[in-house]
Formats: C-alpha cells, structure tokens, sequence
C-alpha cells in the first residue's frame, strides 16, 4: 500500500531509499502527508501499513525565504502509530475523491520535533528571486535571438 520510495543514495556501497515529501507553508499549519494513492482509503487500511523507507520531508516557508528538511526514521513513524492509533491518520471523507489516505496534519509536528532532537534537520535561508527581474532577462534574451536570426539573412550595404 505505501508508495513506496522515490529516490536512493548510495552511501559506500550501501543503497539507501527515501520517500520524498514536500509541502509549502501556508499560513503555518502543516499538511496531511499522503502515504497511500491505490484503493478506497479506510482506516482499516491504514491500521495495516508498514512503514518501511524514511520520509525525507522538505518544506518551504516562502514568507521568510526559508527551507527546512526533515527525515522521519522508520522507527519513529511506527511508533507512534502504535501510540496514536486511529489518531495517526487522516482519511479523506467519503463524499471526496476517495484516492488514498495520509499521516494527520496533527502529527506532523510530533514527527519534525523527533527529527529535530536525533539531529535528522537542517534549515537554509535563501535571497528571494525578483521574479520581474527573471522575466525581464528571459524576454530579452529571446529578443536578442530573434534579432540576431533576422540580421542574418538581410543583406549586407558595400
């Protein structure tokens, strides 16, 4: 039922596989992390899931140009799991698109707090882009080329 893993590291020799999720703040609250796409979402599915890559967890805080990425051990997510119960997920409604179910948005922050006293998180703060400057830059450069082509094939005074 899990999805699996979406990329691995080799690290001397040694695969390691990671589940990659990532979220952009809004407003301060965290997301449901989807775990599970294929079936109708019941909790009785979700009781069954075995958790077994890392969720490397990136999340963007876009108002103060920050980046924060967490890993979430296997152990951890099954433990609590096992502590929380039914309270561990979240089931989608039935009167929605019944595609998979997630981790509790409640839980999130139990899980970066784990991360952040076993050392598993690092934060960056980025310059923000001036995106006018971006678009800016690119239709001139597309000017410019159509410019050049043009130029090309006129023909030239003596």
């Amino acid at each position: 039922m899990e999805r699996g893993w979406d990329f691995s590291v080799v690290i001397e020799r040694e695969e390691r596989k990671y589940s990659l999720k990532t979220y952009e703040e809004q407003q301060g609250k965290p997301s449901t992390i989807k775990v599970a796409w294929n079936g109708f979402p019941s909790i009785e599915k979700a009781r069954t899931l075995r958790f077994e890559h890392p969720i490397l967890y990136i999340l963007r805080d876009k108002t103060h140009n920050q980046i924060f990425v967490y890993l979430f051990e296997v152990t951890d997510l099954e433990e609590l799991k096992k502590e929380l119960g039914d309270n561990m997920w979240w089931i989608p409604r039935r009167n929605t698109n019944p595609r998979g179910f997630g981790i509790n948005p409640k839980v999130i922050p139990i899980l970066m707090q784990k991360a952040k006293q076993k050392g598993n998180f690092i934060f960056s703060t980025y310059p923000p882009i001036d995106i006018n400057k971006v678009v800016e830059d690119y239709w001139g450069e597309w000017y410019n080329m159509l410019k050049k082509i043009a130029m090309k094939d006129q023909p030239r005074n003596p």
